[in-house]
């Protein structure tokens, strides 16, 4: 048996070949599998609707129960992997809405067995996971995108043809932050570990932790807590850097080599601290000048733009994209409403005049999830498939490492490594036993 077959019993099987979803369920409906049923997941549900749910799994019963009461003939299970071992030969694709350290597993669960995916952001927990999510994505040829809804949105695509056609100039400089995380996570406070509580009935705590070290259950991880914690989560910027930075990622090209470093008061092995920033250089690319993305969060923000005319202050998220000619602003953590900063009224005059006509298709359902049906259906490509998502995911572990240690990091992504060697054991977290899956991808290359 392979590291694979080890851990996914149920692939055994299909070890070594693709055996693909049908095209389309009964009566032209996909089959989905629903991985997290609760919080985010609940969106999945609601999307679904029009379409075939064949099973659910969740490791939270209280959670998922709004889910389980709507569909109360489908089947649960707290473990993905018996959920996939016995309706994988039904389903047609499965939507992945765990916390970010399981993101991975279950997401490559479903790949080996010929499986369409769509998982939310950031497609995973740490880089060597992003990487290998990007390599099974080829070597299965599976349909996949992941849950940063903003890539749906008509104000990205402006933003990009505004940068592409040079009403900016060259950008030189972005500032992006958050208000995030909220009060109740991202505590540098001790004790280290938590005290051991009674695990909840309705909690599977063993399958939560998934391929984590193990830890005694402790109620301050769940249900959002987790985020706090750095063999779970990412920070704010795991949280919610795949948004904000999503729309300079994609028109500013932020791939390749980059230094990234952060200033806080208090950097922790175990948790992220209330607030912090985040600096990313990148030198130029292509046609693009070098670049640097400062990015804020706990509350800190940038200073308010000269002549800005959308208040006193800036809102709790938002993010500005500054060229040598304009700035770009939106506020809120997507590209919804964006602006080239102006007054209100030479803007109103400026965008019915000087906009150029737009280039990029705009979609009618701004739901990932829509567009992967679609796209399983024989739609369109997706536009945050996993070779656009992994490299975005690479840039917020990046964000999250320089938050965790306060260390330099030089970023060799050809090499796959740091130029500090102490920094390379945050490439690829440890994993317990028997969830060690996806090195037999790597040996393939």
């Amino acid at each position: 048996m392979t590291r694979r077959t080890g851990l996914f019993a149920g692939a055994a099987a299909t070890a070594g070949m693709l055996v693909p979803g049908r095209v389309l369920g009964a009566n032209g409906k996909l089959n989905v599998g629903i991985v997290g049923a609760g919080g985010m997941g609940r969106m999945c549900v609601g999307v679904s609707g029009g379409q075939n749910i064949v099973a659910f799994a969740d490791v939270d019963a209280v959670r998922a129960a709004p889910s389980y009461q709507k569909h109360p003939n489908v089947p649960v299970f707290t473990d993905f992997r018996k959920m996939l071992d016995k309706h994988h030969k039904e389903l047609d694709v499965v939507l992945i809405s765990t916390p970010d350290h399981t993101h991975f597993a279950s997401t490559l669960a479903a790949m080996e067995r010929g499986l369409h995916v769509f998982t939310q952001k950031p497609l995973t927990h740490d880089i060597w996971q992003a990487r290998t999510l990007q390599k099974a994505a080829h070597q299965y040829g599976v349909k996949n995108v992941m849950g940063n809804q903003g890539r749906c949105f008509d104000g990205i695509r402006q933003i990009k043809e505004w940068i592409d056609a040079g009403l900016l100039g060259d950008v030189t400089e972005v500032h992006a932050w958050t208000v995030r995380p909220y009060p109740g996570w991202g505590s540098p406070d001790g004790p280290f570990p938590r005290p051991k509580q009674p695990i909840p009935e309705t909690l599977d705590w063993d399958n939560w932790q998934g391929p984590v070290p193990h830890r005694d259950y402790n109620e301050c991880y769940l249900p959002n807590n987790w985020r706090a914690w750095w063999d779970f989560g990412n920070s704010a910027m795991g949280d919610i850097g795949c948004h904000l930075l999503d729309s300079v990622y994609w028109a500013c090209d932020l791939t390749g080599p980059v230094s990234v470093n952060s200033e806080a008061d208090v950097f922790n092995e175990q948790v992220t601290g209330r607030d912090g920033i985040v600096r990313f250089k990148y030198p130029a690319r292509g046609k693009h000048v070098p670049l640097t993305v400062h990015w804020y969060e706990g509350g800190l923000k940038p200073d308010v733009p000269e002549g800005f005319d959308y208040g006193t202050e800036l809102p709790n998220e938002g993010i500005l994209i500054k060229g040598t000619k304009r700035t770009i602003y939106h506020p809120g953590i997507r590209a919804d409403n964006p602006v080239i900063l102006m007054s209100r009224k030479d803007w109103y005059t400026f965008r019915k005049t000087e906009l150029p006509e737009p280039t990029i298709p705009r979609l009618k359902s701004k739901s990932p999830v829509a567009e992967l049906f679609n796209a399983i259906k024989g739609g369109p490509k997706v536009g945050s498939d996993f070779d656009y998502a992994a490299p975005l995911t690479e840039l917020c572990c990046l964000g999250g490492i320089a938050r965790r240690t306060g260390k330099q990091l030089d970023w060799d992504p050809e090499k796959m490594e740091f130029k500090d060697a102490s920094l390379n054991k945050y490439i690829k977290a440890p994993v317990r036993k028997g969830w060690d899956a996806g090195e037999d991808l790597w040996r393939q290359r």
